[in-house]
């Protein structure tokens, strides 16, 4: 299990106050008796962050706070320990005192379907001090994943929580590169969820890898922001010296391929990519790529088609012109279902007899 160091918060973080009111004296029932804290009175305690009542049950002697503690409440339908309710509303006053005991199951997850642990729940809050007080613990887990199989830290990169992001990193976590029970990297997500600034700070770290693709769907982050049109993170990703701009997902998408479904291409038309350009109305970057010497104008996808093909079967004239302008364009290629370019536009109406002839004559 990896754990971290820390040692003092961000100077970003602001102070988070405590809103309860506390005095010297016990909870009184309404006789003026000292409050009898039973398990009900106690979570209501800490969902409603009052101090006095928890610091009563801590000393009273008619109440096993060791059983109580870590026990499931099911105020909310779920389940959740007393740690768990004080991090998820973020009443830190509540945790320090909990954290104090030492019975205290720092990591203990929930039964049902989220799973989630008092550190999970903090970093989707972005409860930031809370955050650290469990981080610093020598106890805590930070690779558990809840029951979407996402940890505490991908919580706080989807969520956008910067500032958690820095302090796992700056306290020496080392998992940023792995793709996690969900799939995911932490650069990926911040891409895909338009996280601006966990992403440029991830990118100017020199141990992220930012090739890494994604378990599931083989996206890396450049596929993944082309994908969802985020053109800032493009940017980002494009000025980093080891980006590879021709990677492929699963089904052979490529970054261009991606931004051309949805218009962010401005800034791969010198990458080498081509044969999404010609499937969705991108006649000029077909233009500029096909005026590159190093554009391989013969690339077929999985279902392999060509661009020329791409354009056949899209009835664009314009760019099946274009691409038979190359010198190296092969107009004989076959896709996976036998079809050449000429076949896939035969029938189209859009499609001139005389480009028809050229491709078939040549």
């Amino acid at each position: 299990m990896e754990q971290i160091s820390l040692s003092i918060v961000p100077d970003s973080y602001e102070d988070q106050e405590d809103n309860e009111e506390e005095d010297d004296g016990n909870e009184e029932d309404e006789e003026g008796n000292d409050l009898v804290i039973d398990q009900a009175t106690f979570f209501e305690a800490v969902r409603t962050w009052n101090v006095n009542v928890i610091k009563q049950a801590m000393v009273q002697g008619n109440i096993d706070i060791d059983i109580n503690i870590n026990a499931l409440n099911d105020m909310e339908g779920n389940g959740q320990t007393a740690l768990v309710l004080a991090c998820k509303y973020g009443h830190e006053s509540i945790v320090k005192l909990l954290l104090e005991q030492p019975s205290i199951l720092v990591n203990f997850q929930p039964p049902g379907e989220g799973q989630r642990t008092a550190l999970m729940h903090a970093c989707l809050e972005g409860h930031g001090n809370i955050v650290e007080l469990l981080l610093l613990r020598d106890d805590i887990q930070l690779d558990i994943e809840d029951g979407n199989s996402t940890t505490a830290f991908e919580f706080a990169c989807s969520k956008g929580h910067h500032q958690l992001v820095k302090l796992f990193l700056e306290g020496g976590y080392h998992q940023t590169n792995d793709a996690g029970g969900s799939g995911d990297t932490a650069l990926i997500l911040a891409c895909r969820n338009k996280h601006y600034n966990i992403a440029k700070f991830l990118l100017e770290r020199q141990d992220i890898q930012v090739n890494v693709k994604a378990k599931f769907q083989n996206r890396t982050a450049l596929i993944e922001a082309s994908r969802c049109g985020h053109d800032n993170f493009v940017k980002l990703l494009l000025e980093r010296g080891d980006i590879e701009v021709n990677l492929q997902d699963y089904d052979g998408t490529t970054a261009l391929m991606a931004a051309c479904m949805i218009g962010v291409v401005k800034l791969l038309f010198e990458r080498g990519h081509i044969l999404e350009a010609c499937s969705y109305d991108h006649y000029d970057i077909a233009k500029r790529l096909l005026a590159r010497s190093d554009t391989q104008v013969n690339l077929q996808d999985n279902i392999g088609y060509t661009a020329l093909m791409h354009a056949c079967f899209n009835r664009r004239e314009d760019l099946v012109k274009l691409l038979l302008g190359r010198d190296d364009v092969d107009t004989q290629l076959k896709s996976s279902h036998g079809k050449t370019a000429y076949d896939l536009c035969r029938n189209k109406q859009h499609i001139s007899e005389d480009v028809k002839n050229r491709l078939r004559e040549r």
